[in-house]
């Protein structure tokens, strides 16, 4: 383990030095616009309104996160509990599901640019619930892992997606977007255990991950959110 640790911590120290160099000096914050035909300038009392607007987009990503919280904490008991994997290789469950995850990154934007946000987030929602469907039923390490890789490439755009689209919120600077869902986003990842424990120590691991299934339902039907008309956010 610390060779391990060593040998990646010195590709991750080049990683963050030469792309900090690359990022530049940071650029400073765009000024509000305050014309007619501009955005409307944040004021106080519109941050309730916001926060509601932004409900279905927090939604988006919170699934997203339920996934990757799945994938992190649970991926390797479910390999061993549910398919029977050795201790050995039961973290081969994690690196499906990011790996997959990593490829549906890497190919999300072609994929929006010719389906669109939506038709894209809602298939990764089917793909999501699938996955949790195989996963919470798996007998061996075939379903368990093609369970894994379809919520893994499923939920790849769902994050950036999200957040993409709250910064075309009106009344609200981009910056104050993105942090308004990326904060709550992150129940996601505090909830997502403590969720899956409970539900496993009452009804049994398998009904416990049977949170995949419905943070894929969640995005198929709140993913219409993700798309913009005429200033709107259109259901």
């Amino acid at each position: 383990m610390r060779l391990h640790l060593a040998v990646t911590a010195v590709p991750g120290i080049a990683v963050a030095v030469v792309g900090g160099r690359w990022i530049g000096e940071q650029a400073p914050a765009p000024a509000e616009d305050a014309s007619p035909g501009g955005p409307p300038v944040p004021v106080p009392g519109r941050w309730r309104s916001v926060a509601v607007l932004a409900l279905p987009l927090v939604a988006v990503a919170l699934c997203g996160t339920v996934v990757e919280g799945v994938a992190n904490n649970w991926a390797a008991v479910s390999g061993v509990q549910l398919a029977g994997l050795d201790l050995g290789v039961a973290g081969m469950a994690f690196t499906v599901a990011i790996g997959s995850q990593c490829i549906g990154r890497f190919t999300g934007d072609p994929l929006i640019n010719r389906y669109g946000t939506v038709r894209v987030a809602r298939v990764g929602g089917v793909l999501i619930a699938a996955g949790g469907v195989l996963i919470a039923t798996a007998v061996g390490p075939l379903p368990l892992f093609l369970g894994f890789a379809l919520a893994g490439y499923g939920t790849a755009t769902l994050v950036p997606s999200a957040l993409g689209a709250v910064t075309r919120l009106p009344g609200i600077g981009q910056g104050g977007g993105v942090t308004v869902v990326s904060w709550l986003m992150r129940i996601g990842f505090l909830a997502t255990s403590p969720v899956v424990g409970a539900l496993a120590d009452e009804v049994g691991l398998r009904w416990g991950l049977g949170i995949l299934v419905a943070s894929g339902v969640i995005v198929v039907a709140v993913c219409g959110y993700l798309e913009q008309h005429s200033g709107r956010l259109r259901p």
